[in-house]
Formats: structure tokens, sequence, C-alpha cells
């Protein structure tokens, strides 16, 4: 069992339905929790993300929650093996009954497969990968009851439902404050979209980020610079 090595941490993922990828990654390294004490990430996972804040903020102090046990086990495990286990606490536990509150930064790679596949037909990826258990108007709903009157929220989403999150976010009391439109190639539409969001209105920001820019595995300097303080390639 081989883990997947970063420059300061290593995660092991069998136990993950969902695995380590480029949107957990992107989603790590572009949340900006620096004014923020308390966090919240959920849906850990392997604990990617919550490391990944930890190991760019070092006053944070994170809470990870996840579904699945499994995940959460391993998770748990993950972290207990990283540099931040005294800023991690990992809990099995499912988000729309969590009672914790006060969390000035929130963070979640949501489920967002609206149907079942091929590539999601067990019951563990299907629970991390589509909405059946947390759709992103539940979702951002109770973010909203969990964070602190200055509070600040970031996800990643599918750029062809962005306004479905919107107004979801709207409606929850989120008011959008900076965006990143994901491009995987220069020809290619945006497919994804960094979005966060304040319970204060400000004036929003808009970015873009190719991803591949000159082939396949030719990432772009925004790429790179990005993700250069996690990957061991950059």
């Amino acid at each position: 069992m081989k883990a997947f090595k970063f420059k300061h941490f290593q995660l092991f993922q069998d136990q993950c339905a969902m695995k380590i990828g480029t949107d957990g990654c992107l989603l790590g390294a572009w949340a900006k929790p620096d004014q923020a004490v308390k966090a919240l990430d959920i849906g850990t996972g392997t604990g990617l993300v919550a490391c990944m804040l930890a190991q760019r903020f070092s006053n944070l102090q994170l809470d990870a929650i996840e579904l699945d046990s499994y995940a959460a086990a391993q998770a748990t495990a993950n972290v207990e093996g990283s540099p931040f286990q005294k800023r991690i606490t990992v809990y099995e536990a499912n988000f729309l009954t969590w009672e914790k509150e006060g969390y000035d930064y929130i963070v979640c790679n949501p489920p967002f497969f609206e149907e079942a596949s091929s590539s999601a037909n067990e019951a563990p990826r299907i629970q991390a990968r589509q909405e059946k258990e947390l759709s992103i108007g539940n979702l951002l709903s109770k973010a909203f009851e969990c964070a602190s009157p200055h509070a600040r929220m970031a996800i990643v989403w599918p750029a062809r439902r962005e306004e479905e999150a919107l107004e979801a976010a709207t409606k929850s009391g989120w008011h959008l404050i900076r965006t990143c439109e994901l491009f995987p190639t220069p020809t290619k539409a945006v497919h994804r979209v960094l979005l966060e969001f304040s319970k204060h209105k400000k004036i929003g920001v808009t970015e873009k980020l190719v991803i591949e820019e000159f082939g396949r595995h030719q990432y772009s300097e925004a790429y790179k610079l990005l993700l250069k303080e996690f990957y061991l390639k950059f």
C-alpha cells in the first residue's frame, strides 16, 4: 500500500471511496482562511484539504468530519502521521446533524454527481460522489448555521451548475466574494469553479486558471505556482 506523497505530508487512500484528485488539491491550495482560527472541513475523505490548510496556516485549528466510517478511520490515521496532528481533529459524523458552531472558515469538496454511473456503482463511492446524502442547498444552509458571524466558506463545483450553487448560497445568506474558473486546457471550456462565500457583502473577484497549458502534463505556470508547496514534481 503506497501513500500519496506531498512535500510535507503523505496520505493513504486505499480505504477511501474518493481518491485524491485535482479538485481537492486546488481547493486546498486556493481557499484562503487567512484571518480564521477555527475551521471545518466537510467530507474530509483522506484528510487532504484539512492537511493542506493546516500546512498553509499555522494558527488554524481544524475539525474534519467524514460520514463514511472507513474513510474517517483512514483520515484519522493520516492526520496522526502528519505534522499537523495537534491541530486537526477527525470525526466520523453526518454534517446535517453536526452540532458544533462558531467556525471562522468552512471548506468542502462536495458530492456533485447527480446520477448513478458505471464509475460510481458501489455504495461508498456513490455516497462520496453523488448528492443523495448532501445537496448543495442543504450543505450551504447548514454551513451558514455552523459559521461565525464573520465566516467565509469555499467549495469546488461544476461550472455548468454554478448558477444553482449561487442561488442556493443567496437563499442561505451567503455572498459570493471570490471565483476561480478552472480550464483543463486553453481550448476547452471551464469545467470547474472554485467559489468563496462570505456572510458579508464584498466586491467580488474573478480569476481564471488553465491547468494544462502546453499539452498533456504540461502545466501552466499559474497552476504550478498554486501547488508548488505541495506537489513533489513542482
